[in-house]
């Protein structure tokens, strides 16, 4: 074979590998959910109020978490690194009070979200804030979300602080 075929089937293989990539890539790509800013959710964890219907977990410290996750039951979150919590009223007011108290001084606030799959519907709730949401990917009845960074309320602070004039 002379270099110009050797060149051509080259380019073949190349072109196969990426449309390969590419499917699995998008096939990965229809898992991925999204988190939609909702201001009922917000409402609701500031009124400290635990559904039945989902499953609790927290991210963080157990008194100041970064962020509180709650998943439908009808899902399974997939993750060693959140930790499940029995929540009730006076439990997430500890929780929601603290988050409050921590981020008053940053100037920003917190936030409630619906964690939706990949088609619109409501897989749960988040509570953090704004820069806390991660990733989230939905499959067979899976849940599968990130962690917030584990300094994200150093990291609003340090937003919020003023260059020094010389």
């Amino acid at each position: 074979m002379n270099g110009m075929g050797n060149v051509a089937w080259v380019r073949v293989a190349a072109v196969l590998c990426l449309l390969t990539l590419s499917g699995c890539a998008a096939r990965q790509m229809h898992e991925y959910g999204r988190f939609v800013i909702d201001k009922d959710v917000t409402a609701r964890f500031e009124a400290y109020r635990v559904d039945p219907e989902l499953v609790y977990y927290i991210s963080g410290s157990d008194d100041l978490p970064n962020a509180i996750v709650g998943i439908s039951r009808a899902y399974t979150l997939q993750s060693e690194l959140w930790k499940r919590r029995d929540l009730d009223e006076d439990t997430l007011k500890d929780l929601v009070g603290a988050m409050a108290h921590r981020v008053r001084a940053t100037g920003s606030g917190l936030h409630g979200f619906r964690v939706e799959a990949p088609g619109g519907d409501t897989v749960g709730v988040w509570f953090s804030v704004m820069k806390a949401t991660t990733s989230v990917r939905v499959a067979d009845g899976n849940v599968f979300l990130g962690t917030p960074p584990i300094d994200i309320y150093e990291e609003n602070e340090t937003e919020r602080e003023l260059p020094v004039k010389p």
